[in-house]
């Protein structure tokens, strides 16, 4: 008989006990305690795109990353790009083509400036290396005056001279072909090319993230001479595609 009396007086009391918090929680009598929301993760640090294959500790900050398309939008007009005609440079879709002909008719697009020390990366398509594709640095007279070229030196990063293949030239004031690569790739296709301008005058040339060519270039007044970026082709109807280009500083 207690334990029966003891068990209504549990129910009842627990009875009560929702009563009452459903006449608080309704009323507003009493608000329960907010759990504190969990904080919101810290967003990942966003990272830059780093060049193929070049050492970190090499590599500044990103200057330039463009489509091909962009990169026509930004250059197309550059004065640079009156020292060749009789080809055709357009955008198509995200990349920049440029259409020689089998007659010398020539297709360029060349940099609106001049750069010294950096690292300057191009990803270029072709199906052909025939006539004469090329991803190139130079001085160029008619930009920067009688004289820059040959006087600031020329890097040809990915030059196929009616040879059939890609091949790297640097050419020094006064020493055409001071370096030469002989044939690199035989095989048309797509290609990221990198340059790599020490601050010391050092080249470095990359294909697809594998280093392929180390030389010296010519220096001024203790910095690399100011060359501006090219691509180019001529003797041959088959375009120059340019996917991608991009540029960083060195530190």
């Amino acid at each position: 008989m207690i334990r029966v009396l003891r068990s209504r007086w549990m129910l009842v009391a627990a009875a009560a006990g929702v009563a009452a918090f459903l006449f608080f929680t309704t009323t507003g009598a009493f608000t329960p305690l907010d759990c504190p929301s969990p904080s919101p993760s810290p967003s990942p640090t966003p990272t830059q795109p780093m060049p193929l294959g070049v050492p970190a500790d090499q590599v500044g900050a990103l200057i330039t990353n463009y489509t091909g398309a962009e990169l026509y939008a930004a250059w197309h007009a550059d004065p640079v790009n009156t020292w060749c005609g009789g080809g055709h440079v357009a955008p198509a879709g995200t990349n920049a083509v440029l259409t020689g002909t089998t007659t010398g008719g020539c297709a360029d697009l060349g940099s609106p400036a001049a750069y010294k020390a950096g690292i300057y990366q191009a990803t270029i398509t072709t199906a052909t290396l025939s006539g004469h594709p090329a991803f190139w640095m130079s001085g160029f007279s008619n930009v920067q005056g009688a004289g820059a070229w040959t006087a600031n030196g020329e890097i040809d990063a990915a030059e196929a001279p009616n040879s059939g293949c890609w091949e790297i030239f640097y050419h020094a004031h006064g020493a055409t072909n001071a370096y030469a690569s002989g044939c690199l790739e035989h095989t048309a296709g797509t290609y990221t090319v990198t340059i790599v301008r020490r601050p010391d005058g050092g080249c470095d040339i990359y294909y697809q993230g594998v280093k392929e060519a180390s030389f010296p270039t010519d220096v001024a007044n203790g910095e690399p001479t100011p060359l501006l970026v090219m691509f180019d082709t001529s003797g041959t109807s088959t375009p120059l595609v340019i996917n991608s280009y991009q540029q960083w500083s060195t530190p």
